[in-house]
């Protein structure tokens, strides 16, 4: 039976926990083991099963493609939220992507959402909301070069034709009626953001050209892979020097007045802060929990302030662990968390999950990124997936909030649930109690790999 991952691993966020792992097996050069499933005593209660088979509605599809009518529960769920964070049960599933895919295009249609907010980089945001506007360029190497390193798991055919979906919408409407795309991640790291700060402040304000030049002194080039691996392994000294002189630099512009910085390149110095400040933490387990609550707070942050600049509905897509309110392990406040407390019921959420099949994770080797799809069985008993799987139902929405007993004590009480971050180990668990982590499930019974573009 392979070990459980230390206990200040077991809830990393993806992209930290992929940072940390991929670190320890650098020197193997290897993927992680295939999963086993390990049988445990016990099983679904019949009666929990049987209130969770009323209370399921199934889907008619995952796939974008086609009519919406079996999405009316969601969107009676969703009611008048503003802000709807879509989470994705691991960071590789074909069916999680286009799903995101599809629920957006319901909300567009159906409610007037305009921004699909992702789990991504500010840089690569811009680049593809570019695109999506209308700019110039291959989506498919827009996406090659930004989503590298912990984002290269997004790099799929997937998000290519959701924002070829986007863009041709676009073209069919008129400018009040345009969608966008913006990343409002921390990390990794965006060699390319630097060069449109300082050709931005050349260009405005030329008597800072020279003090900025001096405090983005040493930044990282090259690609955001190559950046990313390079900056990780600056001494803690070094890092911790940098991320100062970035937050100047953003202080800097922001104080400007005469004329007033655009907010769009202010925010490009502010994510530079913020990616640099994300880095310079150390690496003890107390040094752990507060990078991960520093960037759960800061993307919440990000997704507010992306709201108050445009007014949009938007949907923010990211993994399950980010848009739930809560975290198992330590008790600290998720992103959606964050948003709750600042929105309200004008911010609501929705979890995903799977019983068996195949998903995307990366692995390093030979110092570089890489990906590969693992395949895993059902789940143990006691597992909320093992209950959740026991409906017969293929693909269902369930509305957590409405839950009838016994499923409603059910869905309160924690239970072990599998974890699929951006560096997957077998093993990796928590302990969830649904309806208090999240307001609304959807639920797939066998799950694919998502579709990584070639030469990724």
């Amino acid at each position: 039976m392979p070990s459980p991952p230390p206990r200040a691993l077991r809830r990393l966020s993806a992209a930290v926990l992929t940072v940390l792992l991929a670190l320890l097996m650098l020197a193997a050069g290897q993927p992680a083991p295939a999963a086993q499933s390990r049988p445990r005593a016990g099983g679904a209660d019949p009666g929990v099963v049987a209130a969770l088979t009323r209370a399921a509605r199934p889907l008619r599809t995952t796939e974008p493609a086609g009519p919406f009518t079996d999405l009316g529960p969601f969107g009676r769920q969703v009611g008048r939220a503003r802000l709807v964070g879509l989470g994705e049960g691991s960071h590789g599933t074909h069916e999680f992507f286009t799903l995101h895919d599809r629920l957006f295009r319901y909300l567009v249609r159906e409610k007037g959402f305009a921004t699909f907010s992702r789990e991504a980089g500010w840089n690569a945001g811009l680049d593809v909301n570019a695109w999506v506007q209308g700019g110039p360029g291959d989506i498919r190497e827009i996406i090659r070069r930004d989503f590298q390193a912990d984002w290269m798991l997004f790099a799929t055919e997937e998000f290519a034709r959701l924002f070829e979906w986007m863009r041709a919408y676009n073209a069919s409407h008129d400018h009040r009626h345009r969608l966008q795309y913006m990343g409002f991640d921390v990390g990794p790291v965006e060699p390319a953001l630097y060069g449109k700060v300082l050709a931005y402040v050349a260009r405005r304000y030329p008597a800072l050209e020279r003090r900025f030049a001096d405090l983005y002194a040493g930044h990282p080039t090259g690609s955001v892979e190559a950046a990313t691996i390079e900056f990780r392994h600056r001494p803690l000294v070094e890092r911790e020097d940098f991320a100062s002189r970035a937050q100047q630099a953003y202080e800097l512009l922001a104080e400007q007045r005469r004329p007033a910085p655009d907010p769009i390149d202010l925010h490009s110095a502010a994510s530079i802060a913020q990616d640099t400040r994300f880095y310079a933490y150390g690496n003890t387990p107390e040094e752990d929990t507060a990078s991960l609550e520093y960037r759960d707070r800061t993307m919440a942050s990000n997704v507010a302030w992306w709201y108050r600049l445009t007014g949009d509905k938007m949907v923010v897509s990211a993994h399950n662990s980010h848009v739930a309110y809560l975290d198992p392990d330590p008790q600290f406040i998720r992103q959606g968390g964050y948003l709750r407390r600042w929105f309200g019921s004008g911010y609501t959420n929705l979890r995903t999950a799977f019983y068996q099949g195949s998903f995307n994770s990366t692995y390093v080797v030979n110092g570089r990124y890489a990906v590969r799809a693992y395949t895993v069985g059902p789940p143990d008993p006691g597992f909320n997936e093992y209950t959740l799987g026991a409906v017969p139902v293929d693909k269902y929405f369930l509305d957590l909030r409405a839950l009838r007993p016994p499923a409603k004590q059910w869905a309160a009480q924690p239970h072990p649930n599998r974890f699929f971050g951006g560096f997957w180990e077998p093993g990796q668990t928590e302990e969830i109690a649904l309806s208090k982590f999240s307001d609304m499930l959807i639920f797939i019974h066998r799950s694919t790999a998502a579709r990584m573009l070639p030469g990724t």
